[in-house]
Order: C-alpha cells, then structure tokens, then sequence
C-alpha cells in the first residue's frame, strides 16, 4: 500500500513539473503547430472526428495557410465529417484520389485493422504530404465502434511509407519515463521540396521507450539511436540501414 501511494505520488510531481512531456497529446500538438503552418494547399483531417486537438482548440486552426480543410470520417462519426472514408477500402473513390496536399490523421491508425490499406489509401488521397500521429506506448483504448489493434515504431512507419514511394523527413517522439509516448511522422512524394525546412529539424535522439529502460550508455545519442533502430539520415529523408 505504501509503494501504491509513493508511485501515485511521484506521477504527480513529475506531471507538475513536466507536464508537456507527460501530456503526448499536448507534447504532440505543440510540434503540429510548428509543422502545420508549412502547408498552403488543401488539407484533410482523416477520421479526424469533430477536429478537436483536446486542448480547447481545433486542428483546423492548426493549418491556417491551407486553402481549403476537410475532415473525413466513417461509422458512427461519418455525420459530423465533410467525407465518409472507410480506411479499409480496396477501392478509393476517384474523386479522392490525389485531392489533397496533405493528408492529416491524429492517433488513428491504431484502430484499423488492415493498416496496410489504410496506409495505401493515405498515400493515395496525397499530391505530397502525409503527417501522421501514432502512439509507440499507451494503454489499451477503444469505444463503441472501434477497437485497438496496433503500436508503432519507426522503422515500421518508415517501411509502411516506403512501399508507396513516400520519403520520411520528420519524425520526433516524447519520452516519457511514465506516460503515453507518441511518434510523429511526416512523410511526402518530394523530400527535396521539404527537407530544407522540415529535416534538418529532425530529432536524431535515443529510440523512443529510452527514458523506461534506464540504461546508460558512453555512445553518443545518435549512435544509441542509430544501432537501436537502425535508422540513419541520408539524401533529405530517414532510411533504414541494410546490410
């Protein structure tokens, strides 16, 4: 009972004095906020529910140079979308393919099953970009009309964007040693437009999960990352390493 309360204890002076980093959603929007307002063409929030960022404000407002901003959904949500998009879908309407310049999800893919199409059909909707957030760490979560099936790394994320010819020229996690731990990833059909602004901003740091394990080590950060996950900066994007 008393280990109960210490631990109850010490998680809450560390969200006192580091809540931003506890807090993925918040540490994840902050980094949206200065990603977002990169983009000046149409823009689609997929699933994106009623667009909230559950800080009081909406992803819209996020991307305040895009041209145009649509959120699509699907179930139970589809009537509070512009779109309904089933992400599992072998045959994309035509009217959505390549319609947008950035393709937006926020903690989604997690909830689709197939993501392999779903990641297809991301790609598909894209003229260029595609920013996504997923978790790495966070408990099971579901609801009436969806359930949970994934995590992700980044390597994985790297490899699923792969197949479909779109580079990864920005990705950063929070670590947090207690908390939920969120990946962001931005990949695109043109690194050359976008790594100049975006890449060199990439965080080439200890895997994500680093803060949990405790472990020390004399390497560099970026040797620790690189021989963890095997991924290395090359040509404007991130690559994994083959040998």
């Amino acid at each position: 009972m008393k280990s109960l309360r210490l631990g109850r204890f010490l998680v809450r002076l560390y969200r006192k004095f580091n809540n931003e980093n506890f807090d993925a959603r918040t540490w994840s929007n902050n980094v949206l906020k200065s990603i977002a307002p990169l983009v000046k063409g149409n823009v689609v929030n997929v699933s994106g529910g009623e667009d909230g960022d559950k800080n009081g404000s909406t992803y819209r407002q996020y991307f305040a140079q895009a041209a145009s901003y649509a959120i699509s959904n699907y179930g139970d949500a589809s009537d509070s979308g512009d779109i309904n998009l089933d992400l599992e879908t072998s045959s994309l309407p035509q009217d959505l393919q390549e319609k947008f310049d950035a393709v937006f999800t926020h903690t989604v893919l997690e909830h689709v099953f197939d993501v392999d199409r779903a990641v297809t059909n991301l790609c598909a909707m894209s003229k260029d970009l595609v920013v996504t957030v997923v978790p790495f760490i966070q408990s099971f979560h579901h609801g009436p009309w969806y359930s949970d099936y994934w995590r992700f790394t980044p390597p994985a994320l790297i490899r699923l964007f792969e197949k479909h010819s779109f580079k990864t020229v920005f990705m950063d996690w929070n670590d947090d040693p207690l908390g939920n731990v969120y990946i962001i990833h931005v990949a695109t059909k043109y690194p050359e437009r976008w790594w100049s602004i975006i890449g060199e901003r990439c965080v080439v740091d200890n895997g994500p999960g680093w803060a949990r394990t405790q472990i020390t080590s004399a390497d560099s950060k970026a040797t620790r990352m690189a021989s963890a996950l095997g991924v290395r900066s090359s040509n404007g994007y991130f690559e994994l390493i083959t040998k």
